[in-house]
């Protein structure tokens, strides 16, 4: 053993070691904030349409399904503005047709919502489930029919 350390302070230093090595692996806080501040803007591109957000997906931060800081999904976004080209892109992508934003909202009860036909048309071809209920108990029916769009709300009426 070497003289003048005690097993107690080379176990320290090995530890000390370690955990220096341990934290270079971690990613640093700016590098979480850029990927933050990507997330925010990917999802505000779906709102510009099909060519702002065709431009982002050459940034390996952007999670498809992620949720912006007011809890919306760049699909969500595209839906609810009647993006349908943006829409279309996003889920070849691999965007989840049912993925809920903070309030349990899905993109197919925010295009209901806004009246969006192609949108909804698009969406349940590709899967969305028009039985979800959003934190409230509504339906993507019971939001076309509560703001009258009555050809949407038909298209999504529960059948019987």
């Amino acid at each position: 053993m070497l003289k003048g350390f005690k097993p107690v302070y080379l176990l320290l230093i090995v530890l000390m070691i370690f955990s220096l090595n341990a934290c270079k692996n971690k990613p640093k806080k700016i590098e979480q904030k850029v990927t933050v501040y990507n997330q925010e803007t990917f999802v505000s591109a779906a709102s510009d349409g099909e060519n702002k957000i065709a431009d982002w997906f050459s940034h390996k931060e952007i999670i498809i399904n992620g949720l912006d800081k007011h809890g919306s999904s760049a699909l969500t976004v595209a839906s609810k503005n009647g993006r349908l080209e943006t829409v279309k892109i996003l889920v070849d992508k691999g965007a989840d047709v049912n993925v809920t934003d903070n309030d349990g909202d899905t993109p197919l009860m925010c295009a209901a919502f806004a009246g969006n036909l192609g949108t909804v048309k698009f969406l349940l071809s590709k899967g969305a489930n028009p039985t979800l209920k959003s934190n409230n108990g509504w339906t993507a029916y019971i939001y076309a029919s509560e703001k009258g769009y009555t050809e949407v709300a038909e298209l999504l009426k529960p059948k019987k």
